[in-house]
């Protein structure tokens, strides 16, 4: 059944670059394993190399918990990050060019534990399925031991200034083992 949001502002500033990643994110849990997380950044004001808006899963609301994101960053590049355990530096899996810093959509499936991370530069007045996605990372495994699976927007400035995030058709799909 899917849970959809049609618009989500943030603001955030301060830094996502070491063992504490810091500006505003917005999270929420479901006890169920499988499921596909969508969103569409419509505007970042990402003024800096450093500056991200994404969607990410992790373990906890802590700024040093483990996740994993795909982030739009302020140099116009679509950097998937993760942090394997808690207190551990950032990691940057994949960098992609992309040319921009907002109109793209993200999304994170989860199917048992193996994670699908994709974008989409397609239009967002095109309805989800008719956009056309591009496979940024396949995780096996990955977040199958977390006891935990919180799933977060996220605006960080990389500086003390504030930024906007304006996420528009933020959606979660959940998959039941039954149907």
């Amino acid at each position: 059944f899917p849970v959809t949001i049609p618009t989500i502002e943030l603001y955030g500033s301060g830094l996502f670059t070491d063992k504490e990643d810091t500006g505003y994110v917005y999270g929420w849990e479901n006890k169920l394993g499988q499921y596909k997380l969508t969103a569409h950044l419509k505007l970042f004001n990402g003024t800096t190399s450093d500056a991200k808006a994404g969607i990410m899963l992790r373990t906890m609301g802590k700024s040093d918990s483990a996740f994993i994101g795909v982030f739009v960053c302020g140099d116009n590049n679509l950097k998937v990050i993760r942090r394997i355990n808690r207190g551990d530096d950032l990691t940057v899996v994949s960098t992609t060019a992309i040319g921009r810093n907002d109109a793209v959509w993200l999304q994170i499936e989860n199917q048992g534990g193996d994670l699908t991370i994709r974008y989409s530069l397609d239009l967002d007045n095109l309805g989800e399925t008719a956009v056309t996605w591009t496979v940024l990372g396949t995780f096996t495994g990955l977040v199958s031991g977390w006891n935990n699976q919180y799933k977060f927007l996220s605006c960080s400035s990389g500086t003390d200034n504030v930024n906007l995030a304006y996420f528009t058709k933020v959606k979660t799909e959940v998959y039941r083992d039954w149907e």
